[in-house]
């Protein structure tokens, strides 16, 4: 990778690869209906149901040392049941009709993964997390966690800030003992000093060895933030495109497919999603390297694959809580 020129460390408010991409795991045919299958307690979630209004006017991330990841640990112990539960199947020839007992682990197990996914939910608006959002509409930058010498809130009643007064900047950590670190990028107030808290670590991928993901999620906030051009056109952005005045305009224009995306298999956009980040770590990075151009017609470059549309049928909700209730995946 052509990175001979790139200095880690604080990064521009500018774009250099262009080629957003975002896939949208909810894309299927109906695609203005949510199936969150066990999960009944999801549209209590007060602390992010506003933002799933309009993905195409919030990003929001997490941060990575947040005290309320602390509920993964339940959703691993029932990922862990479920990956038991499926090695213990193998048995269930060699049971007899005494044995039937055997099963009761499997309700415990599935009891243990219904109660704590809707629990999420509603501990969400006990224990909000550590969150910021980036509001292209009004152009602030909002925490849930509560940010000491604030004195501007937005209309959720959160801390914000204007986007000016925000950096970022790539920092790495120790990940074991053989010495490997992690890149991660660490967004925040410029005046550091007095607003401590309004600072989030992004966790950008699991492990992130090489500053390429923490420079394409910064590329992605800051042409999100513009909001004098249309949006990207990426899945994630298409059930909101209409909302925003300059992208309908824009998409009018370019006589833009109205169901271009959603009649895209989430396969296939993952495909495309890993075909642009090979084509990531083989862009000069340099400081001499001019931009890419965006791509803002990706129908005459990507054509769906009508063969592999999802669609909210009854496989799709079986296996949504299937993997819920066995593998405690919200």
């Amino acid at each position: 990778m052509k990175f001979n020129q790139f200095n880690v460390g604080m990064l521009p408010k500018k774009t250099k690869y262009n080629q957003f991409f975002k896939f949208d795991i909810t894309t299927v045919s109906e695609f203005n209906t949510r199936f969150f299958g066990i999960n009944i307690l999801r549209r209590f979630n007060k602390a992010r149901y506003a933002f799933y209004q309009d993905e195409g006017r919030f990003i929001w991330h997490s941060c990575g040392n947040d005290s309320s990841r602390v509920i993964l640990f339940p959703m691993f112990a029932g990922l862990f049941g479920g990956i038991t539960f499926l090695i213990s199947l193998f048995s269930i020839p060699f049971l007899g009709p005494d044995d039937t007992y055997s099963l009761i682990p499997l309700g415990i197990l599935m009891a243990w993964n219904f109660t704590f996914i809707n629990l999420t939910s509603l501990l969400a608006n006990k224990l909000p997390p550590k969150l910021m959002y980036f509001d292209r509409v009004t152009r602030k930058v909002g925490f849930l966690n509560d940010i000491k010498g604030c004195e501007e809130r937005d209309e959720f009643g959160h801390c914000c800030f204007p986007w000016r007064d925000i950096i970022c900047a790539v920092k790495t950590t120790i990940t074991n003992t053989n010495g490997s670190y992690t890149f991660y990028p660490v967004i925040g107030h410029k005046d550091e000093s007095e607003f401590p808290d309004a600072e989030v670590d992004v966790v950008v991928t699991d492990s992130s060895q090489h500053p390429i993901h923490c420079i394409l999620a910064w590329e992605r906030i800051v042409r999100h933030m513009d909001n004098t051009k249309p949006l990207p056109d990426v899945p994630v952005y298409e059930a909101y495109r209409h909302l925003d005045p300059i992208t309908a305009e824009f998409d009018k224009q370019n006589n833009r497919p109205e169901y271009y995306w959603r009649t895209m298999s989430v396969d296939q956009q993952i495909e495309i999603g890993e075909e642009l980040l090979k084509e990531a770590w083989e862009y000069e990075w340099s400081e001499q390297a001019e931009p890419r151009a965006e791509i803002t017609q990706p129908w005459l470059r990507w054509e769906p694959d009508l063969t592999r549309t999802d669609k909210l049928d009854w496989k799709y909700k079986l296996k949504r809580i299937t993997l819920q209730l066995l593998f405690c995946i919200p």
